[in-house]
């Protein structure tokens, strides 16, 4: 059970979002399944707002931390992994789920963004399964990928199960985009092959 006035600031969420890219896309993929089946419980704030505490149930119980301290955030969770676990991508993720703070979106609106090549051009706010998509995309931008693994690429549009373990191609090496508006373009034209 989440406390009923459990919610996060923008900031926060930012941080989270920062952190989550962080984690393997096998931990984020089993943290999801961890997080959909309702496996997160008592997620909370402390009384000087400065962590977040959750249970989450898999093999046994585990506890996890979640500390705002400054510029950092500090990750702990007591399973033998202890830290970049699918129990803190769990908890990491119902937070931004369940807050109750201002929609804010996933990304920032930047100039060479993937979102902020969207956002401006719609009339409406893109869903958040979208905005999630987006992230990864700009993980991939980031680091310019003219490939990417097909059961990652699936895992991102929302269909994780997947198992195959081809490559797809974005661009051709011969023709790289020049910002992250042809990149979503490669992107779009891949999610169509």
């Amino acid at each position: 059970m989440t406390s009923p006035d459990f919610s996060i600031s923008n900031e926060q969420r930012k941080r989270i979002d920062a952190a989550l890219l962080s984690f393997s896309a096998k931990d984020i993929k089993k943290g999801q399944a961890l997080f959909r089946r309702g496996d997160v419980s008592d997620l909370s704030w402390d009384d000087a707002g400065e962590k977040i505490s959750a249970q989450v149930h898999g093999g046994s119980v585990y506890s996890i931390e979640v500390f705002f301290q400054k510029e950092q955030l500090l990750l702990n969770c007591n399973c033998p992994v202890r830290a970049l676990c699918k129990h803190l991508a769990a908890t990491l993720l119902n937070a931004l789920e369940v807050s109750v703070a201002e929609e804010a979106p996933i990304m920032d609106i930047g100039s060479d963004t993937l979102y902020g090549a969207l956002a401006d051009k719609l009339p409406t706010k893109l869903p958040r399964a979208v905005q999630r998509f987006l992230r990864d995309a700009e993980k991939w931008w980031a680091k310019k990928l003219p490939r990417i693994n097909l059961s990652d690429f699936k895992n991102a549009v929302g269909d994780p199960a997947f198992w195959r373990m081809d490559d797809i191609e974005i661009f051709p090496s011969e023709n790289p985009p020049a910002n992250a508006a042809e990149y979503f373009a490669y992107l779009v034209a891949a999610c169509k092959s």
